[in-house]
């Protein structure tokens, strides 16, 4: 049987990275929920702001550098990914506000207002974008309604804009849930496990999380700025936290922990010079940030449903099943229709129109039996289908070694999956039986918007 937490720096470091994620998957479900045919116009509005900041920043490294096509395209690739220059310039599309520019840029490629003038032409193109939406879709206006209901449920569009799918997080995470088990652990077959992971064995576990980038906080006043008082500095050369007095003092674990973060990102920037020197970091230098950071992490995540290890694994196991059933009664269904009833409803709360309490009890109703009319009944998804999946998902992936119960495979008759990797002491049991209670207690748990769908 799993234990609900370990003992050991790989859990440590991994759990709350993986409560941030779900969390942030409920988010974007939800949005998606509420504005299926929307939403998937906005990846598309994503895909040409990528493909614009591709072709200039590749053009500014060819005016000020000599370096190849392919080194070109790597550092690119790095500025907008893994610095997430993409998912900061969506930020400023909502914001319209920019604090604080990338170090990388200053240093090999950009002055601030070059920078400034990049986020904001996208900003223009952006909202430039949903302008001939609207159009097209009138009298539905999202120049109205997106920001309203951005601001109204603390939501930040980057985050809900995922460039990771779910089921490749379930995978990635399966793996280091088996991993939990070798370390500082309790007996397993026999054998009592109690060192802890060294460096390596931490990072090669660890390694599975590091495509997926952390969801930017999303706070609403109060901002991280650099600045500098030495006129012939080339970089900033001081970090400040600027915390407005009306700030929601709940977001204050969130925005320090997100100002340490900026602080070790910018003092290896600046000792490194951006891209220019290669120097190796000493972690013993940010020993007791990473310390304070862990602390910050347990409070930000204090209310989290997702307290235990196999929590999270069920959380996306769930979500899988929610996506699927999403998929067959919504997107082929009528979406927009789902969508227009949404954006109505949505339009009663936002624009303060007054209604009786009869009113609103009558307009929930008539609601509820429009939506019902949107959905496509004609293709359910059950937990039979549901393992199936599963089943092939697991399978494909070639780090774990897979069992069934019955031992012959046949669509619909898989009752349980028993799974685990080489040189595991650990299989995890995933069970029919188990998911028919799991899996809406868990999208309850969730999101109660999503939960309800299923009974839609």
């Amino acid at each position: 049987m799993s234990r609900p937490v370990f003992d050991h720096e790989i859990f440590r470091i991994a759990h709350p990275v993986m409560q941030k994620l779900v969390g942030q998957a409920v988010e974007a479900k939800e949005f998606q929920f509420y504005f299926p045919d929307f939403y998937k116009y906005l990846k598309e509005i994503k895909v040409l702001i990528l493909a614009n900041l591709f072709k200039q920043l590749i053009e500014r490294f060819e005016e000020k550098t000599d370096m190849s096509a392919i080194e070109i395209e790597k550092r690119v690739d790095k500025i907008l990914f893994d610095r997430q220059l993409l998912n900061h310039v969506i930020g400023y599309c909502q914001t319209n506000e920019l604090y604080l520019a990338d170090e990388y840029l200053i240093n090999d490629l950009l002055q601030h207002d070059e920078i400034l003038k990049i986020f904001q032409n996208c900003y223009d193109f952006f909202w430039l974008k949903i302008k001939e939406y609207d159009e097209i879709n009138h009298p539905i206006s999202f120049q109205k309604i997106l920001p309203i209901h951005l601001k109204n449920n603390n939501l930040y569009l980057p985050n809900l804009l995922l460039e990771w799918d779910i089921e490749q997080l379930f995978l990635d995470y399966l793996s280091i849930f088996i991993d939990y088990h070798q370390f500082n652990n309790s007996k397993i077959n026999k054998e009592n496990i109690t060192q802890q992971p060294n460096a390596e064995e931490a990072k090669l576990v660890l390694s599975k999380l590091f495509k997926y980038n952390s969801p930017l906080p999303a706070y609403n006043k109060s901002f991280i700025d650099a600045s500098s008082y030495d006129l012939d500095a080339t970089s900033p050369e001081y970090l400040s936290l600027n915390i407005h007095l009306d700030e929601n003092l709940n977001n204050l674990p969130v925005i320090i922990n997100d100002f340490l973060h900026h602080l070790i990102a910018r003092k290896i920037d600046r000792d490194r010079k951006g891209f220019n020197t290669t120097i190796p970091i000493n972690e013993m230098h940010f020993k007791k940030i990473h310390q304070a950071r862990n602390q910050l992490d347990i409070v930000i995540n204090a209310s989290s449903p997702l307290k235990r290890a196999d929590t999270v694994l069920s959380a996306l196991i769930s979500l899988i099943f929610y996506e699927e059933v999403f998929r067959r009664k919504i997107l082929e269904g009528e979406p927009f229709k789902f969508q227009t009833i949404n954006f109505a409803n949505l339009s009663f709360e936002y624009f303060d129109i007054k209604l009786t309490k009869d009113e609103k009890v009558s307009l929930e109703e008539a609601s509820t039996n429009d939506l019902k009319e949107c959905i496509n009944q004609s293709n359910e998804y059950d937990l039979a289908q549901h393992m199936d999946n599963l089943y092939r998902l697991i399978s494909g992936c070639k780090d774990f070694k897979l069992e069934t119960s019955p031992k012959k495979i046949i669509d619909g008759k898989i009752e349980s999956i028993f799974c685990t990797k080489d040189g595991a002491l650990y299989t995890h049991k995933i069970s029919k039986d188990s998911l028919k209670k799991t899996t809406p207690d868990t999208l309850s748990l969730l999101s109660s918007k999503l939960s309800n769908l299923l009974s839609l």
